[in-house]
């Protein structure tokens, strides 16, 4: 799993080169520009309703509470729960709201490592639509599932390691396919998401850059384990 985990990471490079070599700006910056609003907007509510909520809080609060100490704590408090409701959302949401895009940038990182075209596959005849509507049923699947069990259960999906890798499996696989796929290679999956969820805690840049290097570094990562599962 040790290889994996650092395999992942040293993709992400390589899923960078690719980029540059074929040219894949527009599968860059369309994800990148919605990924860098949704994070400035998670920030600025965090910053605005951590007060507010605050505030709340100590007005229900008996009085002679609300000390500046205090205050302060509350605030920070609420604010990193907000931030991390906005990750959540990140994964869940936004993601399954790229995917049209994403999916397609897997498909042209694949061509490009592979050396054929991919449009014959079957699953490439699904319409823009479907591959949007069987993202998010995948997505919502993992939320039920994550979100019934324990807290520690609960921190650890906060790194998303699913959706990046179920846009190449998406060609492929079923939807319990594509999990089981997951579970068999799991240490290049959690290393995807670790990288991923490193990079996008740079400031505004890694905002930026974290959808498209993560859905590109899983395909390179994934599609030779689909052809050859006992691939290391």
């Amino acid at each position: 799993m040790i290889r994996d985990l650092v395999a992942s990471f040293k993709a992400y490079w390589e899923a960078w080169k690719i980029i540059v070599d074929q040219k894949l700006w527009l599968y860059l910056f369309i994800p990148g520009l919605i990924s860098l609003f949704y994070g400035l907007l998670v920030g600025f509510s965090a910053w605005y309703w951590s007060d507010n909520l605050k505030d709340f809080v100590f007005n229900v609060l008996p009085s002679g509470s609300n000390s500046k100490i205090l205050s302060r704590i509350t605030s920070g408090f609420l604010g990193i729960g907000i931030a991390t409701t906005g990750v959540v959302v990140y994964k869940y949401v936004i993601l399954s709201a790229l995917s049209p895009i994403l999916m397609g940038l897997s498909k042209r990182v694949e061509e490009a490592v592979m050396g054929y075209s991919i449009s014959y596959k079957k699953e490439t005849n699904m319409s823009t639509l479907d591959d949007l509507g069987r993202s998010i049923l995948f997505g919502l699947r993992n939320f039920v599932k994550e979100f019934g069990i324990t807290l520690i259960i609960l921190i650890l999906s906060l790194i998303p390691f699913l959706g990046f890798i179920h846009f190449t499996l998406n060609r492929y696989f079923s939807i319990n396919g594509s999990v089981d796929f997951i579970r068999k290679n799991l240490g290049f999956s959690l290393g995807n998401g670790v990288a991923f969820m490193l990079i996008i805690m740079i400031p505004v840049v890694g905002l930026f850059f974290a959808p498209t290097l993560g859905a590109a570094a899983a395909t390179l990562k994934a599609v030779p384990r689909i052809y050859r599962p006992s691939f290391t």
